[in-house]
């Protein structure tokens, strides 16, 4: 799935390929990529998502009550196939999370430049405001279906990014 960035009054445009991120931990979490406005590449980019402690409670409770009228950004939600199966496992990722959470020191960066100078979207896929014109930047994803080749990215647990080879996904 890539995403891309348009502003509806300066038309200025920027996409960004697919890539896994992921952070190195001792259980391997799922980096969660967010629309931002970076200010040190002074540019719409994307950032790593960083939720607060008591979201990841939230959101795992709401797993396991099945509410599937949340909106789920830390693990995929009880939807479709084998969810009550699945909710153990489910359940050890967010205390993953919760854990890496905790031991997180540093804010949201930038996936391009790592700086922490990033304006985050309110929302994953709404619109928010271009600064230099102020107009607003709608998000556009496409979505691939298939296997193919794609790079897979690995943070250290304060979001700098350790190293990057192709996988199959």
């Amino acid at each position: 799935m890539g995403v891309s960035f348009k502003c509806g009054i300066c038309e200025e445009y920027r996409r960004f390929e697919d890539v896994i991120r992921v952070y190195d931990t001792p259980k391997e979490l799922r980096l969660i990529e967010w629309p931002c406005w970076c200010w040190q590449c002074d540019d719409v980019s994307l950032a790593e998502y960083v939720p607060e402690p008591g979201e990841v409670a939230s959101e795992a409770r709401a797993w396991r009550a099945r509410d599937r009228k949340r909106d789920f950004y830390i693990a995929c939600g009880p939807y479709g196939y084998r969810e009550k199966e699945r909710e153990p496992e489910t359940m050890e990722y967010y205390d993953a999370v919760l854990e890496w959470r905790l031991g997180r020191r540093s804010r949201s960066r930038c996936l391009f430049c790592e700086s922490t100078m990033v304006s985050l979207a309110a929302s994953l896929y709404g619109q928010f405001e271009h600064p230099w014109c102020g107009g607003m930047i709608q998000t556009y994803i496409s979505i691939f279906f298939g296997i193919r080749q794609m790079p897979l990215a690995t943070y250290s647990s304060e979001g700098i990014k350790l190293s990057e080879r192709m996988v199959i996904a």
